[in-house]
């Protein structure tokens, strides 16, 4: 190296005494690249040379001649040792090339790397999305299957394709069978069959859906009873195709019963309620030991006009009382069948020995007696209560 750089120095002074037009600057030696530069009066050019290559026009011939062998000796002289390996530096491009190289396939490695790492991901959510989607079926199955309903479904064609234990106790269908073809028609009357097939599956293809009440027959013991029917298409997800007949049923059995129980019982209240109003329409209030009154308020009617003389009757017999007062001041209207009450009831307590008075005869009461031709000939009747209440106190 020190050799080369004496000679080019050498070869550098000699060129600098003869005073040529153009002349080759200092030469400059930087890594691996030996560069000089001629100088003229337009301005300055800089030629590298590499590996013994002869530069162009470079000063006078002679100059060149002595330069080159010098630079020659300097370029090759470059080299590097690593590892007890000698790389040649032969120029800056080829490192640089080689750089870009590495770094391309760098890209290329970091590109499918990451491309991996993209894929991996997709498939970890794609795992994630099952897991969860397989969760939901078993939720939905349990769901199902826990259910206390009947939930089934069928082939469009009336074959079974799933059943869950609730439907198959409702049905007497054994548990563990294969339930699959079976024929549903079977779990209904003959009524219901003909009626699922003429009215319910054509509402289920124009409209998608019917509910309502159908009759259901048991398998073992032929019982027939009656559910709640609701019933939908089930379509492909993906196509919209229909694929079968879903039906959620209900047992009303239990509530048909809970309904019987609830109308006794509210037959029985109003019994119960028609009784007191009853005594309440028509008290026998006691005056004394031979003396009852009974008022009457509002319309009386047949049925009322029988209570009245139920209850007076009984009332007589059980005092012994020997006068019976019917007030009718509080009685809105008498028409023939108030009076034909009132003679019936009179002539059934003359048959216990005792007597009825009549009071509170108003003037239009009169005159519709009178009108209607009604003979009270047999009847004491009096205008008031109090005056009634005198004259069986004396007659008692």
């Amino acid at each position: 190296m020190a050799a080369a750089r004496e000679a080019i120095a050498d070869a550098w002074r000699i060129e600098r005494g003869r005073g040529a037009d153009e002349v080759v600057d200092s030469p400059r030696v930087t890594g691996s690249r030996t560069s000089v530069r001629q100088r003229n009066l337009a301005g300055s050019q800089s030629i590298a040379l590499r590996d013994g290559s002869t530069p162009g026009r470079l000063g006078r011939p002679e100059a060149c001649t002595r330069l080159v062998p010098a630079l020659t000796i300097l370029s090759s002289s470059q080299f590097e040792r690593r590892s007890d390996r000698v790389v040649v530096m032969n120029g800056a491009s080829d490192e640089g090339a080689e750089e870009r190289e590495r770094l391309n396939a760098l890209s290329r490695r970091v590109a499918e790397l990451e491309e991996q790492v993209a894929a991996r991901d997709r498939t970890i959510e794609l795992l994630r999305a099952r897991d969860s989607l397989e969760e939901e079926r078993q939720q939905m199955l349990a769901a199902v299957e826990n259910c206390a309903d009947f939930i089934g479904i069928c082939s469009l064609d009336g074959r079974a394709i799933y059943c869950n234990p609730a439907g198959r106790r409702l049905i007497g269908y054994d548990l563990d069978a294969d339930m699959r073809g079976f024929d549903v028609s079977q779990a209904l009357t003959p009524e219901a069959t003909r009626y699922f097939l003429q009215h319910i599956v054509p509402a289920i293809q124009a409209t998608g859906r019917w509910e309502g009440e159908l009759e259901f027959r048991h398998l073992v013991t032929g019982e027939s009873f009656p559910t709640q029917y609701n019933a939908f298409m089930v379509k492909d997800q993906q196509t919209g195709q229909p694929l079968g007949i879903g039906a959620v049923t209900r047992d009303l059995r239990a509530a048909r019963r809970a309904e019987e129980e609830r109308r006794q019982l509210q037959d029985e209240v109003i019994r119960t309620q028609a009784a007191m109003l009853a005594d309440l329409s028509t008290p026998l209030i006691p005056i004394s030991d031979d003396v009852v009154v009974m008022p009457l308020i509002g319309t009386v009617d047949e049925n009322r006009a029988n209570q009245v003389l139920e209850s007076l009757l009984a009332g007589v017999s059980a005092r012994g009382a020997k006068v019976a007062i019917l007030d009718i001041t509080g009685v809105a209207a008498v028409d023939a069948a108030v009076a034909e009450g009132l003679l019936r009831a009179a002539r059934a307590v003359r048959l216990l020995g005792a007597e009825v008075v009549l009071t509170g005869i108003r003037a239009e009461v009169a005159q519709a007696l009178v009108g209607l031709g009604v003979d009270l000939g047999n009847i004491v009747t009096r205008g008031t209560l109090q005056s009634g209440i005198a004259f069986a106190m004396r007659r008692a």
